[in-house]
């Protein structure tokens, strides 16, 4: 029981990182195309800090794409499923789920 528990504990944690994964890679998008640009104050004049903060950025996608590779090993398609079935589908987790689900193929 405690391997399943934490089977679905990596299921939600690989579902909400490839949100927060999809949600950096278009805010690094909008920084490359000069859609965004980010200002840090100092005294009376803002300096652009656009690309310390892109290359950060891009750092941190590194770093979640890694994970979920590696995660994708050790979490199976029924360890995910029993993971969206114990949101009793409903709530944010429900919804990072059921997009990991589609991601992985499992549904149309």
């Amino acid at each position: 029981m405690a391997d399943n528990h934490a089977l679905r504990m990596l299921a939600l944690s690989m579902a909400q990182i490839r949100q927060r994964m999809r949600d950096d890679l278009g805010i690094a998008a909008m920084i490359d195309n000069g859609g965004l640009s980010l200002k840090v104050k100092k005294g009376l004049f803002g300096n652009d800090a656009s690309a310390d903060f892109a290359k950060d950025l891009h750092q941190r996608i590194l770093e979640a794409q890694e994970f979920l590779e590696r995660a994708a090993f050790a979490v199976t398609d029924q360890a995910l499923v029993d993971a969206y079935e114990s949101t009793n589908r409903t709530g944010a987790d429900a919804d990072a789920l059921w997009k990991e689900i589609r991601h992985r193929g499992l549904i149309d």
